[in-house]
Formats: structure tokens, sequence, C-alpha cells
């Protein structure tokens, strides 16, 4: 998975480096404009400014992309290897902290929260966290799974729970 990160940290560097080269060819058109209209009058006014209106916007439209593409300054990096790893923990650390700590994993990895649907008696999430997509696309079960040999049994064989004896009574604080 850190490969594949730093693949995709890779292309945005290339399509950072892409959008200079485009701010500074704007920049130059835009210099080459001024100078035809005022220095060499080779322009009349009103096409000097619908062209410079246009290149104006290009610009504009480049420096945005360029303020979400800060790739060098951001510590995302940082950030994607901290949630590997607590991917990698996050049945224990769910089974083993308080409420105010589930809430924060909750919302670290539903963003939007979840819903409870009375009708389905199912949870509902409307988005994944973008760390934990490829994750939960690794776990899906696609369509020729459930045509195999033995089915959808075969695939979720790691779903069965553990081997050995449960009591009737549990304790309410351990439910939450």
């Amino acid at each position: 998975m850190d490969a594949a990160f730093d693949k995709h940290y890779e292309v945005a560097l290339e399509q950072q480096k892409l959008y200079k080269d485009k701010l500074a060819d704007i920049e130059k058109k835009s210099e080459e404009l001024e100078d035809d209209f005022y220095l060499y009058k080779k322009i009349p006014e009103n096409v000097y400014i619908r062209l410079r209106t246009k290149l104006a916007k290009e610009n504009a439209d480049v420096m945005e992309v360029l303020s979400n593409l800060d790739v060098e300054g951001s510590n995302l990096k940082t950030y994607f290897q901290w949630g590997i790893t607590l991917s990698t923990q996050l049945a224990t650390r769910w089974d083993s902290s308080g409420v105010p700590v589930k809430e924060k994993l909750q919302k670290f990895v539903f963003p939007e929260g979840v819903i409870y649907n009375r009708e389905k008696r199912a949870f509902l999430t409307s988005k994944v966290n973008m760390l934990f997509e490829p994750i939960a696309q690794l776990n899906s079960i696609t369509g020729g799974d459930k045509e195999k040999q033995d089915g959808i049994k075969a695939v979720l064989s790691n779903w069965v729970g553990k081997a050995g004896f449960e009591t009737g009574k549990q304790n309410p604080i351990n439910l939450l």
C-alpha cells in the first residue's frame, strides 16, 4: 500500500509540474499580449481586453488547481503511514477503548457518520475515509467468487467465529 501511495505521490508531483509549466506559459502569453497592445500597437483595444480576460481566467483556474495540489508542503505521507498503522490495529483499538475514542475512530473511518436503518436492521454509511477504501475493496466479494465451487461459503470461511463455549449471560458493559 505504501508503494501505491508513492506512485500516487509521484503522479501528483508530475501534475504539479505540468500546471506550473502551464502557469509560466500563461504569464508569457500575457506579457506578449501586453507588449503587442502597448508597445507595438498590433491589436485593437477590444481584442486586448477579451484576450486579457481569457488569460486571467485561465491563470485563476490553474492557480486554484495548484493550490489543491500542494504536495511538497503537505505532511500527507506522515498521515498516510499513521493511517496504515492505525488500520492494522483498528479492531483491537475499538475493542479496548472507551466511548470517546470509539467516537473518534468512527468519525475517522466514516467522516459523514453512520446511520441505522430500522427497517433493514442495518448500519449504513455514505462515505468511507479514502484511506480505507482500498481495504474495503480488498475485502469485497466479487460476482465470480459467489459462483465458484461451494459458492459464497468458501469466500466467507474466514468469517466463522472462534471455537469455544459461550455462556447465556453477557456483561452489558462489554456490549458497548
